[in-house]
């Protein structure tokens, strides 16, 4: 079957659900299409394999939160956050032994210095490897390259200093009690979706935008695509003619990396842990355990979340969910004694490394390309446009970002519908 729309908007992430929304406000005829059976895209929050007590699989925090556009939808839809979050709140081991405060000062010293030292290269216009700035000599850098890694979900070797001095952030990164996929959700009502429809292929080479599915095919005035850099980059969806030079260049340079979780749901909140603190551990010197860092008893829920990443976290969640789980349990019983083996009730692992319509967490560029990622808010051919967390040159890696990046490309889009 082919039908006709102004706009074709492929992918329901955040960034595809802002397109859809400004596009369905402004009365523009449109279509969203969606490969999954659902719409969110990385923001998900799991309601069903822990009964009553959610978790995110993925986005968790209201990053910048007082510049996020995000907030304000959450205060309409009456969602509740966690309006101050310290990252300082955590008990640190090293192996089998809790260090204290003054540990926990080490290492959020080591910690400081270590950013510091990549964001002072990228001040400076360099667009180096960040391993290249970081002290490896310091006795926290293990750990300290692990929260790298959860930052940006590339290790330092992999990631541009330029590009990381250009993400712009406040500090204030609020967490969401119901869930901030639950907010994406809510957001998203009211917005016609056609799920379980997967785009195959996108024909630019006319005078307007042919986009195939296994549906039917859809002709539009323009087209968004709101696919992430890693799925565009292994060919999940065709173009005719092909993308750019520039385009696939940038694309390439900022697939997505690795930031993967490993939940426990325990009988009771775990004692002596302050609700939304953290449990950090790195092992002894010498010792086979890569770094964790965990969030735990979220809003006093039974909760243990346990962060993994970068290449470490990749080849981890490749080998599949039960060798994640068992992983993480390693380090809570070295951590937490053998007596938290009979307090856990459930566990899963996310695989958003393994996910066919994801291919990985968030978007870094690779050192020494840190402008391609600039083209990618290049239109294509004046009618498709490219929209996600990656488009966006200084709040890549979050909702928010994709967000305000599906605003810009509809805009556009719609000034190429109303110009034909």
């Amino acid at each position: 079957m082919s039908r006709e729309v102004d706009v074709a908007v492929i992918g329901a992430g955040a960034a595809g659900l802002a397109a859809a929304r400004t596009l369905q406000t402004n009365g523009v005829s449109h279509v969203l299409l969606e490969a999954r059976p659902r719409a969110g895209g990385r923001a998900w929050t799991d309601t069903e394999t822990f009964p009553g007590v959610p978790f995110d699989r993925g986005c968790h925090w209201l990053h910048s939160a007082s510049i996020n556009p995000l907030r304000a939808i959450a205060d309409e839809l009456g969602f509740a956050y966690k309006r101050k979050n310290s990252w300082a709140e955590r008990a640190l081991f090293r192996g089998s032994r809790e260090v204290g405060a003054d540990g926990v000062a080490e290492y959020g010293a080591a910690v400081e210095r270590a950013l510091d030292a990549v964001h002072a290269a990228g001040n400076d216009g360099r667009d180096i490897a960040a391993a290249d700035v970081i002290d490896r000599t310091d006795p926290w850098h293990p750990l300290v390259a692990h929260l790298f890694s959860l930052i940006t979900s590339g290790t330092p070797a992999e990631v541009s200093t330029l590009d990381s001095v250009r993400y712009r952030q406040t500090d204030e990164d609020f967490p969401v009690e119901a869930g901030f996929g639950a907010l994406i959700a809510a957001h998203a009502r009211g917005i016609a979706i056609e799920l379980s429809t997967p785009v195959t292929h996108v024909d630019w080479s006319g005078k307007g935008v042919l986009v195939a599915t296994g549906r039917g095919t859809i002709r539009a005035r323009a087209a968004i695509v709101a696919a992430s850099t890693s799925v565009l980059a292994s060919g999940g969806i065709g173009f005719t003619p092909g993308l750019p030079d520039r385009h696939a260049e940038a694309i390439e340079a900022c697939r997505l990396g690795c930031a993967e979780k490993i939940a426990f749901h325990l009988d009771a909140p775990l004692e002596g842990m302050k609700p939304g603190s953290f449990l950090s551990f790195m092992d002894e010197d010498g010792g086979a355990l890569t770094p964790l860092n965990c969030y735990v008893n979220p809003f006093g829920r039974p909760l243990l979340l346990a962060h993994t990443g970068g290449t470490t976290g990749r080849e981890l969640h490749m080998a599949g969910e039960a060798a994640a789980i068992a992983y993480g349990l390693e380090v809570l019983t070295k951590c937490l004694g053998s007596g938290i083996r009979k307090r856990i009730k459930g566990a899963a692992a996310t695989s958003w490394v393994a996910d066919p319509f994801i291919q990985g967490a968030y978007s870094f560029a690779r050192p020494g390309k840190a402008d391609l990622r600039l083209h990618l808010a290049e239109p294509i051919g004046d009618r498709v446009f490219l929209a996600g967390e990656a488009v966006s040159p200084d709040f890549y890696s979050t909702a928010h970002g994709a967000h305000l990046t599906g605003i810009a490309a509809a805009e556009k889009a719609m000034a190429v519908a109303r110009s034909n």
